[in-house]
This record gives C-alpha cells, structure tokens and sequence, in this order.
C-alpha cells in the first residue's frame, strides 16, 4: 500500500478551509440581503404641519436607523446593522483553527524524522522580533536550516501582522473571534436627497469620507474656512422647503425660519452648525454613520449602504472583510506549506 504524503492532513485542513469560508461568505450575504420596502427617513410632523406620505422605498438594504442628540446639541442619524448569529462566531472560530493547526503538525512531521516524539515543537510566534527568536530557540528537536525557514515568513506582529494575528485570534484565552459589523462603503446619490424642514449639515461618516453643507445648500469638501454661514427663509410657493442665504441677507419679503416657527425670526448661522459637527482628533471610526443636522431637521436620503463583518481583534485590519481576512491567511498558511515542502520533501 503506497505511503501517505506526510502533510496531507495538512493541506486536507486548508481545502476545508477554502470550503468553509466560501460558506459564510454565503450566510454573510444572506444576513445583509436588501430589504424591500424600507423607508429610510419617516416624516417628522410638527403641530400645524401638512400630511405627507412615507418616502418611496429605497433601494438601501437598511434594516433600520436610530439618530440621537450629541453634546453639542447636533442630531446623529446612524445605520443599525443586524446582530450577528453565534453561529458566524463558531464557523470563523473552526476556520481560524484549522489554519493554525496546519503549521504545527507540519513541524511535528519534520520532528518525527529525527525524534520518537514531537512533544514540545509548535511554531514559533512573537509579539516583536525578539519575543520570536527566543520563542524559536526552544525548539530544540528542529534543526537549524528548519529554524532558518521558519524565520521567512516573519512570524512576528513587527513583521508580519497577518501572521501573527492568526496566532493571536488561536490563542486558548479566546472563547471565540471578535466579529463585529462594518459598513464597508455608502454610495449616496445626491440628486435623491431632499429637506423637507431644518437643515442637514453632514453627508457620510465624519470620520471617513463625507461632505460638509455650504451656503448654497449643496454640500462639498472644500476647506471649512471658506465657508460662510446662512440664513435659513421659508419658500412662500412652498410652505415646507427651506431654502439658504448668505448670513443676513434674506429677500425681505420672506420670512426667516426654523423648524415649524413662525415670525421673523432668523435662524442660526450655519458655520456655527458646521463648527459643532467637527469630531475631536482621534475620534474613533464610525462608519454607521448616515448623517448630522439641525434637531428636527425632516429629509429623505437615498444611500446604499454595504454592510459586511469584520475581525475587530486583528489590528490593522479591522474594517477589512472577514472573509478577505480569512481567504488572505488561508493563502498565507498554504505558501509557506509548500514552501517547506519543497525544502524539506
């Protein structure tokens, strides 16, 4: 009977591997499936305002938004994406072990060539470069060309962050992977974004890629120092659409307002509105976020949102796919299977 290629179990756990991620890629899919008829925004009334009907559904695949009031009083319109079933937990869990797992039997076969036993052989990791070379020379049943391959692929959070990540997420003081969801990309049309009342300030998460409003009423990301502020007036043809001017200079025929009130009075600066959105430095990401505004502001925004799960736990990697994680260490764990492979046949 012809002998068993002696890294074949290994290369059997990295198939699965591929089987498996492609699997919850489908169930990941299948959790972020567009909704029909979901309405972004519902109208907001206000005593004396005209009915209107629910906005047309948007094509968002939105489960649902919440807003709240920051403390600079700017009202924060956030995605709220589905809770993600244990059962996501559970499969990245057997996928991250079956690629770690690979890389000590690999070793353990290579012990076994010269040793009765592979007791105490696992391949080394280390948070720096040093942490490894020590975490190396205690491999003692390995010889110094094996030490020298597995010195390669750097596997060292200073050298090879992705490596190293899949030690850590391995570790035995984990109960599970820290699957979080992100929104990897809002692709915002802004021909189908219309105020009904108030003013919105902000389009996109502040901190990533969003546009501020200017005096005009369109929105873009020119420098903030330019921009001047704005008086909001009423339209009299159209008692429900709020249209702005430069600061203090509203047609006087108009009448200046906020909200649903009535009279003369002006309304605030937008600069000042635009100052109270601005996020300390190191503000931490927030890619949920659809949008800022004046409190009570009522609008409609149609976005396409495209919400995803990441590895919270991987540094620098954590509002990358799970799955292009996972498929990127699957690839990883396979190169430097073959390449001892080749070295040691």
């Amino acid at each position: 009977m012809k002998p068993e290629a002696p890294l074949l179990e290994c290369f059997a756990k990295i198939e699965w591997a591929e089987t498996a991620i492609n699997d919850l890629k489908i169930k990941i899919d299948g959790l972020f499936r567009p909704v029909p008829s979901v309405a972004m925004f519902a109208p907001v009334r206000y005593p004396g305002d005209r009915l209107r009907g629910y906005p047309p559904p948007y094509p968002t695949g939105l489960y649902k938004s919440v807003k709240h009031i920051d403390p600079n009083g700017v009202e924060v319109w956030r995605y709220v994406a589905p809770d993600i079933p244990a059962s996501f937990s559970v499969d990245a869990g057997a996928i991250l072990h079956n690629l770690r797992s690979p890389l000590d039997q690999m070793l353990s076969t290579i012990a076994l060539r010269t040793h009765n036993s592979p007791r105490g052989v696992s391949f080394p990791f280390g948070r720096d470069q040093k942490e490894f070379e020590a975490n190396l020379a205690g491999q003692k049943k390995l010889s110094p060309d094996v030490h020298k391959a597995i010195a390669i692929p750097k596997p060292y959070k200073t050298g090879n962050p992705l490596l190293y990540a899949l030690h850590a997420l391995n570790n035995p003081d984990k109960h599970h992977p820290g699957l979080v969801p992100v929104n990897m990309q809002t692709v915002t049309r802004a021909g189908m974004c219309r105020v009904f009342k108030g003013k919105l300030l902000t389009i996109g998460p502040r901190t990533g890629r969003h546009v501020i409003a200017e005096m005009d009423g369109n929105f873009s990301q020119l420098d903030e120092a330019k921009r001047p502020g704005v008086i909001l007036a009423r339209d009299p043809m159209d008692s429900h659409m709020i249209l702005g001017f430069p600061a203090g200079k509203p047609p006087k025929h108009l009448c200046v307002t906020l909200y649903n009130q009535t009279g003369s009075k002006p309304g605030p600066d937008l600069a000042e509105w635009i100052a109270k959105t601005k996020l300390p430095p190191g503000a931490p990401k927030d890619d949920m976020e659809i949008a800022t505004c004046v409190p009570g502001t009522d609008f409609e925004i149609e976005a396409s949102p495209s919400f995803n799960i990441a590895l919270g736990d991987i540094e620098g990697f954590e509002r990358e796919s799970v799955i292009t994680v996972l498929h990127k260490l699957r690839e990883l764990v396979e190169r430097i299977l073959r390449q001892f492979e080749r070295g040691f046949p």
